[in-house]
């Protein structure tokens, strides 16, 4: 999925704050063979809000529930 396959792939992700801090997660592509950070979140499915996709992706990845959110 994603731009090489031609599809646009929506995300909802989540900028979590804590003392001046954000909460961000390592990743890497192989592609560019790079290392990076980014928001925490994932895809959005058919028919599903941002904002429960946000709740979903939270307990999936890390199984807490999110409080507090608003969408920017």
């Amino acid at each position: 999925m994603g731009v090489l396959s031609g599809q646009i792939r929506n995300l909802a992700l989540g900028i979590i704050r804590n003392n001046g801090r954000i909460l961000v997660s390592p990743s890497y592509d192989k592609v560019k063979d790079s290392s990076f950070y980014r928001l925490l979140g994932g895809g959005i499915y058919f028919g599903e809000t941002a904002i429960d996709a946000l709740h979903r992706e939270f307990r999936e990845e890390l199984n807490v529930e999110i409080t507090n959110c608003k969408l920017l």
